[in-house]
């Protein structure tokens, strides 16, 4: 579209260099470094450094004296600009060719770690290239102290800032600010206000929002709960939608300024079209050559297939919307009004390189990688009940005195979600039936009424109707009751004067003898009983439900707000378990897809019903 507004309509589009990378490299940057996770930076340290700094300095310097050696009348501070402009790769564009094939979850990691490091260092070093060109003048010496300290005070200034912002926005929170809007604004403002106070500063803006995303994301923040949850979802919206305009502006502005550079690169520097295609080819190949030797390198140590792991790095480092925006913020005259030098020609080798680097990659890593078919259903099911089955261990571990109820409440619901879906699959019949359970259950409850009493903290009346319903309720369960029986019973429960009971009582008592019969059957479960303890299990989770839905005491409401804090951790859990899958190369991309879906789905109706409740 862009092209097309270039060649026919002659549209063309020059943005001031400061307020470009305000605009639309600050969120970007912000928002990559806010999506590496503590562990990929701990996991993935070396690899990520070499290719990200390492690689970089080593790109320029090749680079920039090829340029030299190519065009001698280029100044050498030029070179390094086309050159440093050349050094970032772009993830999104992988991202994409990602969802056609199959990349190893290490290399997914590394390519997303080393876009972001070394979008921040090629900045830097363009920065530092323009700054040489403005003034005339450079100093190799001083322009290494000066890069250590613009970086070094970016970071520093950065982190205690983000987490100054961090600290008001849970503030905020805790004095009853609830409107997701409000933080999700915070959220968006945050990488704009770090990179334009950081370069009024004289700092990197470019390391600063890096550094103040990274920090973002490892920051201990507090328990998260549904409040987060909520804001988090509307966050996430708004950030994939500005991302998205971002990146499609730029690569408007790519389609827009290529056929003004390559006509201007020919009319200016009166430079014939073959030698523009020598010099354009002469750069890629360094590029390529460069980035291939440091790659077998890095995977020499970190894949058994070095070769392969090294081709699939080289082609998951095309160059894009960082590298055209360095080329087209470039400033079109100098301080003292003269053009800036071979401006038209660095647009010109810039997008020849990052088409080049685009077409390679869209064209051969889908021919060397397996494609992303989709998975047979029945490894989905399988890789979904390893999820459950995993949530459920990774729950239990975590019962303690405080939340036991409300955790075998929430551990009774994916138990009898993995009966519903997948206990078809083995029909033996059940030696152990739901009663047989139910009423060992009770037998529980039995023994935990006759404590309490022993206790003399309850009243003696509630007591007495708690034990004389659970006797009833094993009369039924423990024999057959014929319709005459009920009718007989019901009779002469309605003539049958019992002094009125405090029901507030019954449910602070039932509130006791339930969990402990959860609990109990909880522990005796074995392969034999499974099938029917789970099932009683969530039969008894729901009538507690019921109880403390009726209570307005302080333990109904306490075990209601646990279950929903709980509930709210497990669907996290399947999150992380599902990502953990992927990363250990457990499951497809297109399982990982296909669950995510049906979590986040989940996730939305989890949302839906309790912001009825909370609201």
């Amino acid at each position: 579209m862009g092209t097309v507004l270039g060649v026919f309509f002659g549209v063309t589009m020059q943005l001031d260099y400061k307020l470009f990378m305000l605009l639309f490299i600050a969120p970007k940057l912000f928002m990559s470094g806010k999506e590496l996770s503590k562990d990929e930076l701990r996991k993935l340290k070396a690899p990520l450094f070499v290719l990200s700094v390492i690689l970089v300095f080593v790109t320029v310097l090749s680079c920039g004296a090829l340029l030299r050696f190519l065009i001698p009348e280029m100044p050498y501070a030029v070179c390094f600009t086309l050159a440093a402009a050349l050094s970032p790769t772009d993830s999104a564009v992988i991202a994409e060719i990602a969802k056609r094939v199959k990349l190893p979850p290490n290399l997914r990691s590394i390519i997303k770690g080393e876009s972001l490091m070394n979008d921040a260092t090629g900045i830097v070093l363009f920065n530092f290239a323009i700054a040489a060109v403005l003034a005339d003048t450079f100093s190799f010496g001083t322009a290494i102290v000066h890069f250590i300290i613009v970086v070094l005070g970016g970071i520093v200034f950065a982190v205690p800032v983000t987490i100054i912002i961090i600290f008001i926005s849970e503030k905020l929170k805790d004095m009853g600010i609830e409107d997701a809007t409000v933080f999700t604004l915070i959220q968006l403002l945050t990488p704009f206000v770090l990179y334009y106070a950081a370069s009024e500063l004289g700092l990197s803006g470019a390391t600063a929002v890096v550094s103040g995303g990274i920090a973002y994301s490892v920051w201990p923040k507090k328990k998260r709960s549904l409040r987060d949850f909520n804001i988090g979802i509307v966050a996430d919206g708004a950030w994939s939608t500005l991302i998205f305009v971002l990146t499609g502006l730029i690569y408007l502005f790519l389609g827009i300024n290529l056929p003004v550079s390559i006509q201007n690169a020919m009319q200016i520097s009166h430079l014939s079209t073959l030698s523009l295609i020598w010099y354009s080819a002469a750069v890629f190949a360094v590029v390529v050559i460069t980035r291939f030797a440091f790659s077998l390198a890095v995977f020499a140590k970190h894949s058994e297939r070095k070769f392969y792991a090294a081709s699939l790095s080289l082609l998951s480092g095309p160059r894009g919307a960082i590298t055209l925006a360095a080329c087209l913020s470039i400033p079109s005259f100098l301080h003292d009004g003269t053009p800036f030098p071979h401006r038209y020609l660095i647009l010109f080798i810039g997008s020849s390189v990052i088409i080049a680097t685009l077409l390679l990659s869209g064209f051969i890593l889908p021919l060397i990688t397996p494609k992303q078919g989709r998975d047979d259903p029945g490894v989905v099911h399988r890789a979904n009940r390893r999820l459950i089955h995993t949530v459920i261990e990774r729950l239990r571990e975590e019962i303690d005195e405080e939340n036991r109820a409300a955790m075998y409440a929430v551990i009774s619901h994916y138990e009898e979600l993995l009966a519903e879906r997948y206990g078809k699959e083995k029909t033996p019949r059940p030696e152990v039936t739901k009663a047989d359970v139910l009423m060992y259950g009770f037998s529980v409850e039995i023994k935990e009424v006759e404590r309490l009493r022993r206790s003399g903290e309850y009243n003696e009346a509630a007591l007495r109707r708690v034990r004389s319903r659970l006797n009833v309720v094993q009369r039924r369960f423990g024999k057959k009751v014929t319709l005459f029986d009920e009718l007989r019973q019901s009779i002469s429960t309605l003539f049958k004067r019992e002094p009125p009971v405090d029901h507030e009582e019954i449910t602070k008592i039932k509130m006791i003898t339930m969990p402990a019969a959860i609990q109990a059957i909880e522990e005796n479960i074995n392969s034999e009983n499974r099938a029917m303890s789970m099932s009683a299990l969530y039969h008894y989770t729901k009538i507690l439900e019921t109880y403390t839905n009726k209570s307005h005491s302080k333990e109904g409401n306490t075990y209601v707000e646990m279950k929903r804090e709980l509930d709210y951790k497990a669907i996290q859990l399947q999150k992380s378990i599902l990502q953990e899958m992927l990363e250990h190369n457990e499951i497809s991309r297109n399982t990982y897809v296909t669950l995510r879906r049906v979590v986040r789905l989940a996730e939305i109706a989890f949302l839906t019903s309790v912001g009825r409740n909370v609201v």
